[in-house]
């Protein structure tokens, strides 16, 4: 959410409680909004995330569905879970025509290896602003494929719109920019064509924290990864913190577990029952023990379309169907590892590539 979208949200509030002074930047609306107490729903009967006057709170984070920012809505199908992809930059050759189209030319490319061909992995669809795995494994597979790819990282940013939409047009498809279910099969269709497999990421590691079931959130990369032990089970696409300091870091444990929690209305809306279909927390609530347990948690969301995305006021938003899966799985005392991709490999948290590229 942009910082235009915040302040426009603190000043209808500050309308709202007749707050006499103007609201001229983020921290000092921040302060404005947090002396003033926050309502909780009055149905005693729903369980309710219990919240204190943190701005980082449950509800403070959820006024983000209030406002969002408009995201292109293509249709999206229930989502499997996320693959995991190489870091690595991949040797390539020079193209050896610049004069032919780019989808004709030699791929650079890595071999399929005995003869096993793997390729994008297409689990929702990707466009401007989203972050994740999926998106460093498009660039992957355009930059494979001839197209001017220079940053192989994790965002979907203005430029790899661009060069989705000169693919698109190349391929006679609807160009957009945004990668839907027909743009993935085209990309899958020619990747297969020329053999040209896409490396894929194993997570190594070296000591569990837990025999059972844990999690770890890597904030780079906007994923959730659920493991037993050290076997990964599932891989889930989240978003996290709107800035990077909003989604807490470190080693927490699952503390409160909520079916259908009620949703206070964060001092600016009207409760929201639990289990409504627009309830901001979705149907499930699983609350970190940083800050009791009500204030930062994994949950499901009413806004959908942000699932990939650095949105959130500091708490992790899963599909609802995800979260639903998760919650049933894992426990209370469930332990939960979040933190950006360097940091989790510091705590023995790595990445493989398979195959290796030359």
């Amino acid at each position: 959410m942009g910082l235009f979208s915040i302040e426009l949200m603190i000043l209808i509030t500050a309308v709202q409680f007749s707050i006499p002074t103007p609201i001229t930047n983020f921290e000092e609306s921040i302060q404005q909004i947090n002396a003033y107490p926050t309502t909780l729903s009055a149905d005693s009967n729903l369980p309710t995330v219990q919240i204190d006057q943190d701005p980082n709170n449950v509800l403070f984070e959820q006024s983000a569905e209030i406002i969002m920012e408009v995201i292109p809505q293509t249709p999206e199908s229930i989502l499997p879970p996320l693959i995991s992809l190489p870091l690595d930059e991949p040797t390539t050759e020079p193209l050896t025509d610049p004069s032919m189209p780019l989808h004709e030319q030699p791929s650079p490319s890595i071999p399929t290896p005995s003869g096993v061909w793997t390729g994008f992995d297409f689990i929702k669809s990707l466009h401007i602003g989203q972050t994740g795995e999926d998106v460093y494994q498009l660039k992957y597979a355009l930059h494979f494929l001839g197209y001017p790819i220079t940053t192989k990282d994790f965002m979907y940013d203005k430029s790899t719109s661009d060069i989705v939409m000169k693919f698109q047009k190349d391929h006679k498809l609807h160009a957009d920019g945004i990668i839907g279910p027909e743009s993935a099969k085209m990309l899958n269709k020619i990747l297969k064509e020329k053999e040209i497999s896409i490396p894929k990421k194993e997570l190594s590691i070296a000591q569990s924290a837990s025999a059972g079931y844990w999690i770890t959130i890597n904030k780079t990369t906007n994923t959730l990864s659920l493991f037993r032990n050290k076997s990964l089970i599932k891989k889930f696409p989240v978003a996290t913190g709107a800035k990077p300091t909003l989604t807490p870091e470190g080693k927490f444990y699952i503390k409160v577990k909520l079916v259908n929690p009620a949703w206070g209305g964060g001092g600016y809306a009207k409760p929201v029952k639990g289990g409504s279909p627009t309830n901001p927390l979705g149907y499930r609530w699983m609350g970190l023990d940083y800050k009791g347990g009500g204030q930062y948690g994994i949950h499901g969301t009413t806004a959908p379309k942000s699932i990939g995305t650095y949105a959130s006021h500091g708490c992790i938003r899963m599909n609802n169907t995800h979260s639903e899966e998760l919650y049933d799985l894992i426990p209370q005392n469930t332990p939960v590892w979040i933190g950006t991709m360097q940091k989790l490999k510091l705590w023995g948290v790595d990445e493989i590539t398979t195959p290796s590229i030359p």
